[in-house]
């Protein structure tokens, strides 16, 4: 199954969000990256399928989360990959910026596990399950 790519610097959100992917039953699908240039290295050079969803940070060192959006929109491989910013920003202006890059959603960082998990299984329902009817069995 494609991976979910983190994207995050922070370690104790990065903490607090693999917890949060664990009690989902996401934990195993979980690739983990702590800055922009991480990412985009690891989406030139990823071995398996393209992830299946992104969760983007922001406010990163070396490569922040602005411009990993724009290089994954602007490339024709990794366009099609739903991004979804992961942020502590709150203002309009970064919102507005993300959503005029290419972003699919823009979804403020909560400060608990319990609020992190409903965002978490909405996003689980809402990115990472089949579509409506697809199926779920592999071909024989």
């Amino acid at each position: 199954m494609p991976p979910i790519l983190l994207v995050e610097d922070n370690p104790l959100d990065v903490e607090l969000a693999m917890i949060a992917f664990e009690e989902c039953g996401l934990q195993r699908q979980v690739i983990h990256k702590s800055d922009g240039h991480e990412a985009l290295e690891y989406l030139t050079h990823q071995p398996g399928p393209l992830p299946r969803l992104v969760l983007l940070d922001l406010n990163m060192p070396r490569v922040n989360g602005f411009e990993v959006l724009q290089a994954m929109k602007q490339h024709a491989t990794y366009q099609h990959v739903p991004v979804v910013v992961f942020t502590t920003s709150e203002t309009d202006t970064d919102r507005e910026r993300c959503y005029e890059l290419g972003a699919d959603d823009f979804l403020h960082k909560p400060n608990n596990l319990g609020d992190l998990r409903e965002i978490f299984e909405a996003l689980q329902e809402k990115w990472l399950s089949p579509p409506a009817g697809a199926s779920t069995h592999l071909a024989s």
